[in-house]
């Protein structure tokens, strides 16, 4: 098959690690394999596998002291035991002999007893009184024929003399870890032993391979594996949730495009008609085609401020339209006149003589008095003298703002202000205090001796409880009392 470019499809493993990766394959066929190529790749190790392209170092084994490599690079390499009897004497350096210094025929250059050691017998000398041909120190009537050698694969416990031993048919794989375990084996060769590569089981398939698609968990590549995908990962094995795609079906994985005939980087499917131009009174900022709806009326105005039409939503200047403020006013209603001399007043509704005439009216009073009035009555009483102006009074008004002397008598400031018919006006100020004919007492609600109806304080406010112990004054020795007598512990005294 092709693709729509026309160009072949070819099947096959995309994964560049994979052992069977297909450099020409355009789409994956989920056929990768990441085991048939793993080996030892490290020239020293016995097992050396040229072949391989993947590193399994569990796969690597070693030859050390006496051993030697068997020299097959193909992977099937083994270490070869030099020392059979693992005495640290290899093999070809090992002297047989009788190495039991109490023998009579005793060795002492034999590093492998080969059985031939002749004991001294009961009457003390070596071989007793039979024949012994052949000097081993056995009778010959008595010797039967055998191997000799306690480590061979055919050792005879009753054999005297060595009749030839073996060390294959009985060699194997002794380590109960390995895949080829041989319960039967009495000589290890361990170079023979075949383990299993981490994450696969002894018959070479995974040990867990939860989704089962032939790739153990180990080995699984996490990733987005639909080739539809702006992020296909041709090498993922496992599908991870990850995929992303075109914001939508009019763009690619970059955003750009499929189809924009006019190239202004909205795609066709997404235009939207109506007016462009940002001058124009129905412009539309959401549009992206010009469809020469545009008008330039609706929104035309006056934008002077000092229009009286001024408009604010104005977004397109016409000021020929703009009307002002008609003489003789201050405003575009007509509502506020001007007034030329600041009094308050409009010029023609000044009186004869007002317009220019700022001359303030003249306020005569007491700057004290004292007064034996009651002070209720204080707020609604005139106690100015006289108010005049050349123009003529228009009337006095005033604020009182009550106080106490430093002799305990109460006090009132009143500020005074007189206008005249011309609008302007003047302010005086006086201190009226109660006189001695006023009732004195202790003026403060806090004290014990208040009096209500005390005008003028006498100075004699008494702060004492009204009962011992009641420090919170509320006629009641309470809990409270008791809270704020501990809360005085600790606190210095005043001087």
């Amino acid at each position: 098959s092709t693709t729509d470019d026309g160009s072949c499809l070819v099947p096959g493993c995309m994964n560049s690690i994979a052992c069977n990766y297909e450099i020409t394959a355009t789409y994956s066929d989920n056929s990768c394999d990441f085991s048939s190529c793993v080996g030892c790749m490290d020239t020293a190790s016995c097992s050396y596998d040229a072949s391989a392209t993947m590193s399994q170092s569990s796969n690597c084994t070693y030859a050390t002291n006496c051993d030697t490599c068997s020299g097959e690079t193909d992977g099937s390499g083994t270490v070869v035991d030099n020392d059979t009897d693992d005495d640290g004497v290899c093999n070809a350096d090992e002297v047989l002999g009788c190495d039991d210094s109490s023998a009579c025929n005793y060795n002492s250059a034999a590093t492998d007893n080969d059985g031939s050691c002749q004991v001294v017998d009961a009457c003390g000398t070596c071989g007793g009184s039979g024949v012994d041909t052949d000097g081993d120190g056995v009778c010959d009537a008595n010797e039967v024929s055998g191997c000799t050698n306690s480590i061979a694969c055919n050792y005879d416990s009753a054999a005297t003399e060595n009749a030839g031993c073996e060390y294959s048919s009985c060699v194997g794989c002794m380590d109960s870890n390995a895949c080829n375990f041989d319960p039967n084996a009495t000589l290890n060769q361990l170079l023979d032993c075949v383990y299993v590569i981490s994450g696969y089981d002894c018959a070479g398939g995974c040990v867990t391979d939860t989704d089962e698609d032939g790739v153990c968990d180990e080995f699984e590549i996490g990733g987005c594996t639909d080739s539809d995908a702006c992020n296909y990962e041709a090498s993922a094995t496992d599908q991870d949730d990850s995929c992303t795609y075109p914001a939508s079906t009019y763009v690619d994985c970059d955003g750009s495009c499929l189809i924009d005939d006019d190239g202004d980087g909205v795609c066709n499917q997404q235009e939207v008609y109506g007016c462009t131009n940002s001058s124009a009174c129905n412009f539309d900022s959401e549009s992206t085609e010009n469809d020469g709806s545009c008008e330039y009326t609706s929104c035309a105005g006056c934008t002077l401020e000092t229009a009286c039409n001024y408009d604010s939503l104005a977004t397109l200047s016409n000021n020929i339209t703009c009307t002002y403020i008609p003489a003789g006013w201050d405003d575009c209603d007509a509502t506020i006149c001007t007034d030329s001399d600041n009094d308050g007043n409009c010029d023609f509704d000044e009186s004869a003589g007002c317009l220019g005439e700022f001359g303030a009216p003249h306020i005569l009073l007491s700057g004290m008095l004292e007064l034996a009035t009651p002070v209720s009555e204080w707020a609604a009483n005139d106690y100015s003298t006289s108010t005049s102006d050349a123009t003529g009074v228009e009337g006095i008004t005033w604020m009182d703002y009550a106080g106490r002397l430093n002799d305990g008598r109460y006090s009132v400031t009143r500020i005074y202000t007189a206008t005249d018919v011309c609008g302007n006006t003047s302010e005086a100020g006086q201190l009226l205090i109660a006189d001695g004919s006023s009732i004195e007492g202790c003026t403060n609600a806090s004290a014990t001796n208040y009096n209500a109806a005390a005008v003028n304080d006498d100075g004699l406010c008494d702060y004492s409880p009204a009962c011992l112990g009641d420090l919170n004054l509320d006629n009641i020795i309470g809990t409270s009392d008791l809270l704020i007598l501990l809360s005085s512990f600790g606190l210095p005294c005043s001087e």
